[in-house]
């Protein structure tokens, strides 16, 4: 996990969703036995423009800490109400190795 803003896994989990009616969102992290340093967090951003450009989606969830760690509900913002592209990202590692067992957005 980088000490710098990385989207998690790649580009290859990015997902197109339909944000129109939700009202709040928040991040569900499971860490495994190897876990990050204290402050490092996983978050959700969301694009208008296929990728070119990223919004803050969620509050975050902490990565230092092994089980599940989930982030309080956020309110969606207003530009993220309708049909989006969101993935995952890390931020505050330390380049170490994390096992990221799941991460999932909730959305209600």
């Amino acid at each position: 996990m980088p000490g710098v803003l990385t989207e998690l896994f790649g580009n290859i989990v990015r997902a197109q969703i339909d944000l129109t009616r939700a009202t709040q969102a928040r991040v569900y992290a499971q860490i495994g036995n190897n876990f990050a340093a204290p402050g490092a967090i996983i978050f959700f951003q969301f694009s208008l423009d296929g990728g070119a450009t990223w919004s803050t989606l969620t509050g975050s969830a902490a990565a230092s800490a092994m089980g599940a760690n989930l982030s309080g509900w956020t309110k969606i913002p207003g530009s993220a109400k309708q049909d989006v592209l969101v993935r995952a990202v890390s931020n505050n590692g330390t380049n170490g190795n994390v096992d990221i067992e799941a991460v999932h957005l909730q959305v209600k």
